[in-house]
């Protein structure tokens, strides 16, 4: 992870946080926008650009339901070619 010191901000009373001028131009970073926040091991945070882009915004995101694409390749081979008798849709 490559890291840099962009500038200071200050907590407001209300919990507001002003990010410097400049890491919002070089991010591309406009008034209004969503960031979704990250606390990272217990004292650091991270902001994340929201993409408006539901496919960019969740790529990714499901992952660990299958960590191991050869499991889900057996799991399918194993359903492949099953017989029930209370399924219509299925020969013997």
């Amino acid at each position: 992870m490559k890291t840099q010191v962009a500038g200071m901000a200050k907590i407001g009373e209300n919990g507001q946080v002003r990010l410097p001028k400049a890491v919002l131009d070089a991010l591309g970073w406009k008034p209004g926008a969503s960031l979704l926040v990250t606390v990272v091991d217990g004292d650091r945070v991270v902001f994340s650009h929201r993409s408006k882009d539901i496919v960019d915004h969740f790529a990714g995101a499901f992952t660990d339901l299958y960590p191991d694409p050869e499991d889900t390749r057996r799991f399918l081979e194993e359903g492949r070619g099953y017989y029930d008798e209370s399924d219509p849709y299925t020969e013997p």
